[in-house]
């Protein structure tokens, strides 16, 4: 709640304009000081909820009650979120079936908070399953030959996938180096892209 003097103090708010106040409700208000009480002048809630985004992995799908629950890719938290019948859900460009949202698969989730605090999914970009296969081209931001990963950006969209390169060869591995453009093959085993190939990409001709 927003007001204009002293935020640690309750607001006094006229019966008649409270009636679709709930706990939890974000208002704004313009107050004013009388006689050691602040009074609401105006309250004004706010008329759509803001969007927000969140990407990461499904840890399960209520399909009963419709409840879709992420992992986020960040803080690693779960996430809960309300398929809704209007919810776009999407994957390789085509609308798919809330079926496809299993476990494992990477998701882009963009949502808003409703009553009550509940989150409703208004789309949902389905990244990858297990055992999808992928093919990324760009270039080389990172190396860790030791531990067997690198990150890879692709330059138009600026997204980095981490590739594990536990199943390419010794040689193929040593060739790779930070700022190396190369083409991958990789499949999704459910927690990370595995590379079944790496080839460095032709010089691009001027």
């Amino acid at each position: 709640m927003a007001h204009s003097d002293d935020a640690r103090r309750a607001v006094t708010v006229p019966v008649h304009g409270a009636r679709d106040l709930k706990p939890g409700t974000r208002v704004y208000a313009d107050t004013i000081l009388n006689n050691g009480h602040i009074f609401a002048k105006a309250l004004r809630l706010p008329t759509e909820a803001a969007l927000g985004e969140t990407e990461g992995q499904v840890t399960g799908y209520d399909s009963d009650k419709k409840i879709l629950r992420v992992r986020d890719a960040i803080s690693s938290r779960g996430f809960d979120v309300l398929v809704t019948g209007n919810t776009e859900i999407r994957a390789r460009g085509q609308s798919v079936q809330a079926s496809e949202l299993r476990s494992s698969t990477l998701v882009r989730v963009v949502f808003k908070s409703a009553a009550e605090g509940t989150n409703l999914a208004e789309k949902i970009d389905v990244l990858a399953q297990p055992g999808g296969e992928f093919t990324f081209s760009g270039k080389v931001s990172s190396i860790d030959l030791r531990n067997g990963y690198m990150t890879l950006v692709e330059p138009d969209s600026q997204n980095s996938f981490e590739v594990a390169l536990d199943s390419i060869p010794a040689a193929a591995r040593n060739q790779l180096r930070e700022g190396t453009e190369v083409v991958v093959q990789a499949r999704f085993d459910g927690s990370k892209y595995q590379a079944s190939s790496v080839e460095l990409s032709p010089p691009s001709r001027q």
